[in-house]
C-alpha cells in the first residue's frame, strides 16, 4: 500500500482539496487518518478511480441521463413560494417552462456532444437572450429575473450532480458541474444583458 497526502491526492484525481474532503467524507473514496488527523490516500485506489473515469467519459455518462417526467413538477415545487413565481399568469408560466425545458436540452447536448460545446455554447446564450426578453415583455423585474434564472440553475446543477453521482464517478461528476456551470453562468449574462437593452425594461423596477 501506497500512501499520499490529501495534496497530492487531489493532484492524482485532478479535483480540489475541498472536493477530495467532500468525496471523502461521504464515503465514496477511501480515506486514512492518521493519529494527528491528517488524511492519507492510497495511490493505487486513486490511480483505479482515474483510470475508470477516463475509460468511462461525460459523454458516455450523460448520454444515460432522461429528463424525468418529474423534473418539472420538482422545479414548480422549489420556486412555488417565491414572489415573482406567484405573480405569473398561467400562460407567463408555460412560457417560462418551455424556456427552461430548453436550456436543459443545451445542457445534455453540452454534455454528450464534446466537439460541438462552441456551438451550443452560443445557443445557450441566445436562450439566455430570449429568457430576458421575455422576462422584460411579461413585467418581471431584474432582479426577480435573475433570482427565477438561479433557482433554476440550482436545481438543474442538482440534478445533474446527482445523477452523475449515482453512476459512483466523482471525477467525471467534477468535470460535469465544471461544464454546465460555464453554460448557465454565460446563458445568464446574455439573460441580464438581454433584459436590459429591452424596451420593455425601461419602465421596469431593477
Amino acid at each position: 500500500m501506497n500512501i499520499i497526502s490529501i495534496s497530492e491526492a487531489s493532484q492524482v484525481l485532478g479535483v480540489s482539496e475541498a472536493t477530495l474532503r467532500a468525496w471523502s467524507d461521504s464515503g465514496k473514496i477511501k480515506v486514512f487518518v492518521t493519529p494527528g488527523g491528517h488524511r492519507r490516500y492510497d495511490i493505487d485506489d486513486l490511480k483505479a478511480i482515474s483510470k475508470r473515469s477516463r475509460k468511462t467519459g461525460i459523454r458516455e455518462l450523460a448520454k444515460t441521463i432522461k429528463r424525468p417526467a418529474s423534473i418539472r413538477h420538482d422545479l414548480t415545487h422549489s420556486v412555488s413560494g417565491s414572489r415573482w413565481y406567484q405573480q405569473l399568469t398561467a400562460a407567463q408560466n408555460e412560457e417560462l417552462m418551455a424556456l427552461g425545458q430548453g436550456m436543459f436540452n443545451l445542457m445534455l447536448k453540452y454534455l454528450t456532444s464534446p466537439v460541438k460545446r462552441s456551438e451550443t455554447l452560443e445557443m445557450a446564450r441566445a436562450k439566455g437572450g430570449e429568457f430576458g426578453e421575455t422576462v422584460a415583455r411579461i413585467g418581471m423585474s431584474l432582479t426577480d429575473s435573475v433570482e427565477a434564472f438561479i433557482q433554476h440553475r440550482g436545481h438543474v446543477m442538482r440534478f445533474v450532480t446527482r445523477e452523475f453521482s449515482k453512476k459512483g464517478e466523482p471525477v467525471r461528476t467534477a468535470e460535469a458541474f465544471s461544464l454546465v456551470t460555464r453554460l448557465m453562468d454565460e446563458s445568464l449574462l446574455a439573460m441580464i444583458e438581454a433584459y436590459q437593452a429591452s424596451p420593455n425594461a425601461k419602465n421596469l423596477k431593477v
